[in-house]
């Protein structure tokens, strides 16, 4: 039994009571001032401006060099009338300031019905130091770290050791206690200071996610300094890993005592938590597409791996997949968002459709014990006429996974490309970007269509079919930025972690000229995943 660090305790025990105190006594700082662009809220030119109301912040960062960061931004608005009409972002020292303007008609009568909005805000984060940066989106925020420069030209971070070693350190550990005894106090509902603290030793740690990546999670590649902390509530020990800033943080999961008995099998239960998007009986115009998402909790004890899927069940499909993946690894207790792309019916009605989801072995199971499908419910207003098809221009293209076989495992690196491989700069092998016989088509991502050269902002997306294909018809004749948005709500599960192979550049975007009438074939993309052949 480790003995308690007496002083760990008591200084834990002053940083709570100091942030109470902090709460409780009025500020004497100057108010932060509003960033450069920022709408006021009020009427003007019969529209009524104000900031939109934003729930969540996520930020997600692409595997490159230098890193590419986006922002999600989600949230609600308060009314079927008001639309998001600009998006501003500027960076004051660590701090990215994103401000997002909602309007709507002043004089409009709208049923008071909130409707869900998501924005992917990309930021400007080359050549920017080492450190952790703040991100504020109409006031609620989110943080990320780079733990080293973010410049092409810095020298490459140390290689990540196989082993997880501990290693003098001078710095301060009372934020990662602080951190740990906050996140277990949360876990059993107690108070902080009923949290003991036993030890917390300095440790490095070989990435990112502190050696401890869940399923198909990208992490930084750089050593981690931080500590390993060890907790105790009633009587059990709990550990966990920290960076030196205790804004990272992971629970160790406690060593099991091997048991020879059979263990029985694991069971398969969900739970629904809410709609995320497209609550039940939302007005969507015909033809409109839309993408329903469900927040469901693993209530089971079998771990939600990747091999299960978000299935069609029965009812009204509204061109939905017979098949969605999971994004990740979802243990029991913890919630998921699972999407699936949708588009409204022409004719006028009610349509419900029920779903499930499906285990890795083909077992489908639904909500609750008597495993109940969850739904989707709309209501389309109207009925329209499809208009005839005109004589415009079209641009075709297909998406594939490009293909670079690895060496067998256990075998010696090859010294030349394996087929379909290529050597990339780091020295690395990377699929060539040449579409091969038997190299497979990604199904059902979004690509985007934009007037004029690259980049462009998205005019009209389209959802690609079963078999990797998209099409834009009906054009002008012009030039148009054609692009694939991995981080976009719909392509992030289908895409990340990987890299774009084709079109050359790693950039995902081609521009295409049009004449009258023409149809342009061959509008390519190619994608390696990170970890497929």
């Amino acid at each position: 039994m480790h003995k308690t660090i007496p002083f760990l305790r008591v200084a834990l025990s002053l940083l709570l009571l100091s942030l109470l105190l902090a709460a409780c006594l009025p500020s004497e700082s100057a108010p932060t001032a509003a960033p450069s662009g920022t709408p006021v809220a009020g009427v003007a030119d019969g529209l009524l401006r104000d900031q939109a109301q934003v729930q969540q912040v996520d930020i997600f960062l692409l595997e490159s060099f230098p890193v590419q960061v986006r922002v999600q931004v989600s949230g609600v608005l308060p009314d079927a009338c008001t639309s998001i009409e600009t998006i501003s972002s500027e960076r004051q020292d660590t701090t990215f300031l994103i401000t997002l303007t909602s309007v709507r008609p002043a004089d409009a009568a709208c049923a008071a019905v909130e409707t869900p909005f998501t924005e992917s805000v990309p930021l400007d984060v080359v050549g920017l130091p080492a450190g952790v940066y703040l991100v504020a989106a109409n006031g609620v925020r989110s943080s990320f770290q780079f733990q080293v420069d973010n410049v092409a030209s810095a020298a490459s971070p140390a290689p990540p050791s196989d082993t997880i070693g501990s290693g003098p350190s001078p710095v301060d550990a009372t934020p990662a206690v602080a951190a740990a005894a906050s996140d277990l106090a949360r876990q059993l509902g107690l108070e902080a200071g009923a949290i003991d603290v036993v030890s917390a030793e300095p440790m490095t740690w070989p990435d990112g996610c502190l050696g401890l990546a869940l399923p198909g999670e990208a992490c930084l590649q750089a050593i981690t300094p931080g500590f390993r902390v060890a907790v105790q509530a009633d009587g059990r020990t709990y550990f966990y890993r920290s960076d030196e800033s205790g804004q990272i943080l992971r629970q160790e999961v406690s060593p099991v005592a091997p048991d020879l008995t059979p263990a029985p099998a694991c069971s398969n239960r969900a739970e629904f938590v809410r709609d995320v998007t497209v609550r039940d009986n939302t007005r969507i115009q015909p033809g409109e597409a839309f993408t329903k998402t469900w927040r469901l909790r693993n209530a089971g004890t079998c771990t939600w791996t990747t091999a299960y899927a978000l299935v069609f069940d029965s009812g009204d499909q509204l061109s939905g997949p017979d098949v969605a993946v999971f994004p990740a690894a979802v243990p029991p207790g913890r919630t998921v968002d699972l999407s699936a792309s949708m588009i409204a019916p022409l004719q006028k009605g009610l349509y419900k459709g029920l779903w499930k989801l499906r285990s890795a072995d083909g077992q489908t199971f639904g909500i609750g014990p008597r495993s109940q499908a969850f739904w989707v419910l709309i209501t389309v207003p109207v009925t329209v006429t499809p208009t005839p098809a005109s004589s415009g221009a079209s641009i075709r293209g297909q998406a594939w996974h490009d293909l670079c076989t690895p060496a067998a495992h256990g075998a010696p690196a090859p010294t030349t490309p394996p087929p379909g491989c290529v050597v990339a700069a780091d020295g690395s092998f990377i699929a060539d970007g040449i579409f091969a016989p038997g190299e497979p088509h990604i199904a059902g991502m979004e690509v985007s269509l934009g007037q004029g050269p690259c980049p462009a902002a998205a005019l009209r997306t389209t959802i690609a079919d079963a078999a990797g294909f998209y099409s834009f018809d009906n054009l002008d004749a012009g030039v148009y930025c054609v692009f694939i948005d991995t981080l976009s709500p719909h392509n992030l599960p289908i895409f990340i972690p990987g890299a774009w192979t084709y079109p050359p550049g790693g950039i995902g975007e081609q521009s295409v000229s049009v004449g009258a009438a023409a149809v342009v074939e061959g509008v390519d993309f190619g994608w390696d995943y990170q970890f497929a052949p």
